[in-house]
């Protein structure tokens, strides 16, 4: 699958982001946190969702460059809205995963002239008790200066039992990754989603909307998945097994997302 890597550039910011695919509709991917830039694996993920390729042209964003200390969802969203207008999208069906489905239910508040549809996988309009939770043992682990400890904790808490121990090698290689400037760049997101809570403008998103999760969630529950369905008024799917991020491990998970966007 070829692919783009290329960078927005607004008077304010730099953002780097993915492009692939040929189709005449736009989908936007936006990822969740992650300590490393997941562009890294930019072949992997051409190549995962190389099945929208002919339907869609796909743009996957990052978060801008250089963030700063209190930078909030809203924030991201207001530059992630700014980098689709640069890029030339003028309006897109979006996918957001993770901390990344809070974005882009901010995208769909504040600008809903440029979501077409919306896919929200695994996420939230609000944090709960084991969510906050989670953050901030992640927090404290990489204070502590526990930073391998801190990456088990994270797999462990985004992917199932089954999908670490099938990739454990992988697992215990990336555990030991990760630089001061990317562990510096992982707090201020965790700091992002603490302070999340669009609970009370998500019924302003009149936009088809459909959300996604399990119900073996570790990070944010799948409970969190059908509130949030349930406070935007949309639809929602959980699946009995995998985990958070059971975007990446559920065999069908793509062919949902294609059937929700639909066809031209």
């Amino acid at each position: 699958m070829n692919y783009e890597l290329k960078t927005a550039k607004t008077a304010g910011f730099e953002m780097d982001y993915l492009k692939f695919g040929s189709g005449k509709r736009t989908m936007v991917i936006l990822p969740g946190i992650a300590l490393s830039s997941v562009l890294q694996t930019a072949p992997a993920i051409a190549e995962a969702y190389s099945g929208f390729a002919d339907e869609f042209t796909v743009y996957l964003f990052e978060n801008r460059k250089n963030i700063r200390k209190g930078y909030t969802v809203e924030d991201m969203a207001e530059d992630a809205a700014a980098a689709m207008k640069d890029a030339g999208i003028e309006k897109a069906c979006i996918f957001g995963a993770s901390h990344g489905g809070m974005v882009a239910q901010s995208i769909a508040v504040l600008h809903p002239e440029i979501v077409e549809k919306l896919f929200i996988a695994s996420s939230l309009s609000r944090p709960n008790e084991v969510f906050t939770g989670n953050l901030e043992e992640m927090d404290r682990l990489i204070k502590a200066g526990t930073l391998e400890e801190m990456n088990h904790f994270f797999f462990e808490h985004v992917y199932s039992e089954e999908y670490i121990e099938k990739y454990k090698d992988v697992f215990d290689f990336l555990a030991k990754m990760g630089t001061e400037e990317e562990v510096e760049k992982f707090l201020l997101l965790i700091d992002s989603c603490r302070n999340f809570d669009i609970s009370d403008r998500i019924s302003s998103i009149k936009c088809p909307a459909f959300a996604v999760g399990s119900k073996k969630d570790k990070m944010l529950t799948g409970e969190a998945t059908a509130e949030t369905a349930e406070l935007l008024g949309c639809g929602y799917y959980l699946y009995e097994g995998f985990g958070h991020a059971v975007y990446d491990e559920a065999p069908d998970y793509k062919d949902r997302i294609m059937v929700f966007f639909g066809r031209s």
